[in-house]
C-alpha cells in the first residue's frame, strides 16, 4: 500500500468512524462510601480559564498549525524509564501511583497522581489537619465534575508551595489547590496541572516518576503498600466511609467500634498507697472471698507493673540479645525529616527524653537507617509515639510463624478457674 492509498483509507475512516465499545473510565467495586465520589475529575480552574469564551478559544487553539515549540516549554532533557526503575516493584500489579509530597510545610502522604484529572485537589480534612482554616480560601463559583458528570461543590482555592524530590534534585512550585469535601482514602489528588507544572513524567507501571530540576532529572518512587491500603480501605463494607487516613493520624489498631468491650462493669483498685494514681481494674461482679484474694495478689505483685520507661530496666545482654536479620543486599534508607505540629513536637520531645533517661536509646551521629516517629492519639487524649519502620520491615525476611499455635494456648488454660485479659484490650499481651 502506497502513501496515497493510506491517505484515502484514513479519509474514509474519518467519514465513517469505526464503532467503539463502551469506554470505562473508572470501576468501583463493593459498597460505596458516603458523600460525593470523585474518580475522574474535570472542570475547575485550568489553563482554559473560567469563562465560556476562554474555554472555546482554548479548544480552537489545538486546530491551529503547530509552529516552533516555545522556549519556556522546552525541557532540554530526555526522561525515559528502564528496567532498573522496576527495582522494588511487586508484580503482577495494576496499582496507581501514590507518592508523598510536601505541601505548604507539611509532608502529606497518600497523594494520588492522576493524569485523568484536570485540577489538583486537596481534601478538606487534610486541609484542616495542615493547620489552615476556611477563611484562607479564595471562593469560586464553579464545581468540579467526576464520573458520569456528577458535580462536587468546591470549598475554595488556596495557593500553596508544593515540593517533590530530595536535595539536590528537588523542586518547588506554587500551585492553586482546589479544596473539596469528598469521600476519598487519599489526602490529595494531583492532576495534569500539577504534572505539567513540574514537567513530570509519571509511570504507574514502574511506580515511578521523573521530573525536571535545576540539577538534572529528579526521581520519586511510588509507594505500592500505601496504594493498596487505600484500595482495600475503599472497598471495605465497614471501611473508612470517606475519611482521610494520613499515617500521622491513623491508629494502627482497629476502629473503636470494632474493639472488644468488657463483658461487665469495672471498678478501679489502687495498687500502691504511696501512689494513688497507680491503679488497675477488676470486674465489678466479683464476690468475696475471690475479690479480696485477687486484690491482695495484685497489690503484693505491684512491682511487675511498669508505669514509665524507667520501670523497665530490660534484660542483661549476656542472657539474650535481639538482632534484626536485615537482608545485606538491600540499600539502607534514611527517611526525609517530617514536620509536626507544635503539640506533637512537644509530645515527641517528652517521649524521647524519657527513653534517653531510662537508657533505652542513645544518640548516634551517622545512622545507616533513619525512621520518623508517628504520633497516634490515644483514647484518653494523650499521644502514643510509634516509629515508621516500613522501610526496615521491607528489608527483613518475614516470619511466617511469629506466634505459638492457638491450640497450645487454649490447652494451657485448661484446669484454671480464671483467665486474665489484663492489657489485652490495648494489644500488649
Amino acid at each position: 500500500m502506497n502513501f496515497d492509498d493510506r491517505r484515502r483509507d484514513q479519509e474514509d475512516q474519518g467519514r465513517n468512524p469505526q464503532p467503539r465499545g463502551p469506554v470505562i473510565n473508572s470501576i468501583f467495586r463493593g459498597p460505596r462510601p458516603q458523600g460525593p465520589v470523585i474518580n475522574i475529575i474535570f472542570g475547575g480552574p485550568t489553563a482554559a480559564g473560567l469563562s465560556k469564551n476562554s474555554r472555546k478559544a482554548y479548544a480552537r487553539e489545538v486546530m491551529h498549525i503547530v509552529g516552533e515549540v516555545p522556549k519556556r516549554a522546552r525541557t532540554g532533557a530526555i526522561m525515559s524509564f528502564e528496567d532498573s526503575d522496576l527495582e522494588g516493584v511487586k508484580f503482577p500489579h495494576d496499582d496507581p501511583l501514590v507518592i508523598t509530597l510536601i505541601i505548604g510545610n507539611s509532608p502529606v502522604r497518600r497523594v494520588l497522581v492522576d493524569n485523568g484529572a484536570s485540577v489538583d485537589i486537596l481534601l478538606h480534612d487534610t486541609f484542616l489537619r495542615m493547620g489552615y482554616n476556611d477563611s484562607q480560601l479564595t471562593q469560586i463559583d464553579m464545581p468540579i465534575y467526576g464520573f458520569a458528570g456528577v458535580d462536587c461543590p468546591v470549598e475554595g482555592i488556596i495557593k500553596l508551595p508544593t515540593t517533590i524530590g530530595q536535595e539536590p534534585r528537588q523542586t518547588t512550585q506554587m500551585l492553586d489547590l482546589v479544596v473539596v469535601k469528598a469521600s476519598s482514602t487519599y489526602n490529595a489528588i494531583m492532576g495534569r496541572t500539577w504534572i505539567h507544572a513540574f514537567k513530570a513524567v509519571p509511570s504507574s507501571y514502574h511506580s515511578f516518576m521523573k521530573f525536571l530540576t535545576r540539577d538534572g532529572i529528579g526521581e520519586e518512587r511510588g509507594d505500592q503498600k500505601m496504594a493498596r491500603s487505600c484500595y482495600v480501605a475503599s472497598l471495605r463494607a465497614d471501611g473508612v466511609g470517606g475519611q482521610v487516613l494520613p499515617i500521622e493520624d491513623m491508629d494502627v489498631r482497629e476502629n473503636d467500634e470494632k474493639r472488644g468491650k468488657p463483658a461487665e462493669d469495672l471498678v478501679s483498685i489502687p495498687l500502691d498507697p504511696k501512689y494513688p494514681e497507680r491503679m488497675t481494674f477488676i470486674g465489678a461482679t466479683l464476690e468475696e472471698p475471690l475479690r479480696g484474694k485477687l486484690v491482695k495478689f495484685l497489690q503484693e505483685n505491684s512491682d511487675v507493673f511498669a508505669w514509665s520507661a524507667a520501670d523497665m530496666p530490660g534484660i542483661d545482654p549476656e542472657l539474650i540479645t535481639h538482632k534484626l536479620n536485615v537482608d545485606p543486599s538491600r540499600k539502607t534508607v534514611k527517611q526525609k525529616k517530617r514536620n509536626f505540629a507544635p503539640e506533637r513536637q512537644e509530645a515527641i520531645k517528652q517521649e524521647v527524653e524519657k527513653l534517653l533517661e531510662a537508657g533505652f536509646i542513645e544518640e548516634i551521629q551517622f545512622p545507616e537507617w533513619l525512621a520518623n516517629p508517628v504520633m497516634v492519639k490515644k483514647a484518653n487524649g494523650k499521644w502514643r509515639m510509634c516509629i515508621d519502620f516500613t522501610d526496615l520491615n521491607d528489608a527483613c525476611p518475614k516470619d511466617c510463624f511469629p506466634l505459638p499455635r492457638i491450640d497450645a494456648l487454649i490447652d494451657a488454660t485448661a484446669g484454671h478457674e480464671m483467665l486474665s485479659f489484663m492489657d489485652g484490650f490495648s494489644g500488649y499481651n
